[in-house]
């Protein structure tokens, strides 16, 4: 009986966080066809809910220190979670990153 709440209760957050990553690919696209298709990136905050940064503030942060000096935009492709202008693979391949960290930040078992 345990086991069968603790699947309910993570089918319950990955089908709250797959709608979170919905709405934030949907709100990242709307925003880059307003700013001329500036590239725009989806990337956890520090309460692990999902933000829209393009590179001009990624850069600001890392000014800030909030990320390494050293990082670059292939490494802000290759760690966030989407990113306007990526393909449908890309888009499931990052869709499998978000689920498993919200598995791994909240403890659930996949």
């Amino acid at each position: 009986m345990k086991r069968l709440f603790k699947k309910i209760k993570a089918h319950i957050y990955f089908a709250g966080a797959d709608y979170q990553l919905f709405v934030a690919i949907r709100t990242a696209k709307k925003v880059s066809k307003q700013c001329e298709g500036k590239r725009y990136y989806v990337v956890p905050n520090s309460r692990h809910k999902l933000v829209i940064r393009n590179w001009d503030q990624l850069r600001l942060m890392k000014k800030k220190k909030l990320f390494s000096f050293h990082c670059t935009e292939a490494n802000f492709i290759r760690e966030c979670f989407y990113f306007t202008g990526c393909t449908k693979a890309v888009r499931e391949k990052k869709r499998k990153m978000w689920l498993n960290y919200v598995a791994y930040v909240k403890r659930l078992s996949v």
